[in-house]
């Protein structure tokens, strides 16, 4: 009676302690500075819902603003009429980043499960989190992103136990930053293809639906069939260099390199039921750097430019980085002492 006892203690303690430490080293390795970097964009759009106004002559609303793409925003508005400005980026990111390393934690226990699970997300926190274009995944300010990455997170992670949660939550993270929610739904859509054909054939409706969408002249559909004009292209260049692949640095291709390596080492070394994820994951990640590419630095296509599909590797870099100790474990396992003993 007294083991029966003291074994759900322990587990408990073990728990704590796993807790504790996943809390250090997201700490330490994303302090607080704020509302800083695009923080600031968020935070304005919501003082402009709160007084229109107040900026009603500037040039970031004068003529739209993300604002518009996003609800994001509104969920500043009661805290910022209770708390002010600095109250409310600490609350609001604080509730972000919980929100997130809770859909680390589904989607890692989801894919590799049991303690390993425990080894993933301190990988996935401590390597260096920038994925494509100088963006990195789990930022350390409130921004839109951080809430969508997490809800993307909590759907793939229920994805082939609840599917009808899966839709849900991939919904949330659509209302809330579309650019980012896209992978996340790609790489659901692809999944169920690789393990029923059919689904393929829903990807080419809704292409197609898309399409004849754009031809109607229906907003933002209708950029598809749109070339982005020299003087507008040499803007971008100058003012959003992130968004072309050619102004990308050697680092930041070199950190693609190492993220793919991963998830092929991934692939070889995980079972079958690990395979159909990862290489949907695998998938979307590198078709869109195939079609930012393509669609944008070459055929100065708006929407390709606009959707910004690059942002696709941020699901696979975090998705590869739970299997690296699935990858260690699986070299570990297959090393044999005793040939390097035969060396010498």
């Amino acid at each position: 009676m007294d083991t029966d006892i003291q074994q759900p203690t322990q587990s408990t303690k073990r728990t704590a302690a796993l807790l504790c430490a996943v809390a250090l080293l997201w700490l330490a390795t994303r302090p607080y500075f704020g509302a800083v970097f695009d923080a600031r964009f968020y935070m304005v759009e919501a003082l402009n819902a709160l007084d229109p106004s107040r900026f009603a002559e500037d040039l970031y609303f004068k003529f739209g603003s993300q604002g518009s793409f996003s609800f994001f925003t509104k969920l500043y508005q009661p805290l910022l009429r209770a708390f002010g400005v600095g109250t409310t980026g600490i609350i609001l990111t604080v509730c972000g980043q919980l929100l997130w390393l809770f859909g680390l934690f589904r989607l890692a226990r989801a894919l590799v499960g049991g303690r390993t699970a425990w080894l993933s997300i301190a990988v996935v926190i401590s390597m260096p989190q920038i994925y494509a274009g100088g963006f990195g995944y789990g930022e350390s300010y409130v921004t839109a992103r951080l809430f969508a990455e997490a809800f993307v997170m909590l759907g793939l992670a229920s994805l082939s136990s609840r599917p009808l949660w899966a839709v849900i939550l991939l919904g949330v993270s659509l209302a809330i930053h579309p650019l980012m929610a896209l992978p996340g739904i790609a790489v659901a859509f692809v999944y169920l293809a690789l393990g029923r054909p059919i689904w393929w054939a829903v990807m080419a409706t809704g292409l197609g639906t898309a399409a004849i969408l754009g031809l109607a002249g229906v907003e933002p559909f209708s950029n598809l069939f749109r070339t982005i004009d020299p003087e507008w292209f040499a803007i971008i260049n100058l003012r959003a260099p992130h968004c072309l692949l050619l102004n990308w640095s050697a680092g930041s291709f070199r950190e693609i390199a190492a993220v793919v390596a991963w998830a092929i080492a991934a692939l070889a070394v995980a079972g079958r039921s690990h395979r159909r994820f990862l290489a949907a994951a695998l998938l979307v990640g590198v078709g869109g750097l195939v079609c930012a590419f393509l669609g944008g630095d070459i055929a100065h296509n708006v929407l390709v430019v606009e959707i910004q599909s690059w942002r696709s590797m941020w699901v696979l870099q975090i998705v590869s980085r739970i299997y690296v100790p699935v990858v260690f474990a699986s070299l570990l396992a297959r090393t044999s002492f005793d040939s390097f003993r035969s060396i010498e």
